[in-house]
């Protein structure tokens, strides 16, 4: 069975390789994958970056790199809430059947 830690690092895993996709794809293909934007929650703060004037590259770098942190960490929350929810309806089923024999 994984452990706590090992299921939040997947998720946490997960929450980087998803903009690491995106970025990729932006770059590759000069287009953006606007249904998507619900798997890159962070992504809102790119709003700041279309100003009238272009931002110099350290403010845009700025950005990604927080945004791709939030991203992680909005991963890892929902991979901790799903692992404590999993464990609480095992736990009522094992429960339910023990008190049903």
């Amino acid at each position: 069975m994984m452990r706590f830690w090992q299921f939040v690092r997947r998720f946490a895993l997960t929450g980087l390789a998803v903009p690491v996709c995106f970025i990729m794809y932006w770059f590759v293909f000069k287009g953006t994958g606007d249904s998507l934007y619900w798997l890159w929650p962070a992504s809102i703060q790119f709003m700041g970056l279309d100003g009238p004037a272009p931002e110099p590259t350290s403010t845009v770098v700025v950005v990604y790199t927080v945004a791709i942190f939030e991203n992680i960490l909005v991963y890892s929350v929902v991979g901790a809430l799903l692992w404590v929810s999993i464990k609480a309806v095992r736990r009522g089923l094992r429960a339910f059947r023990s008190a049903s024999r």
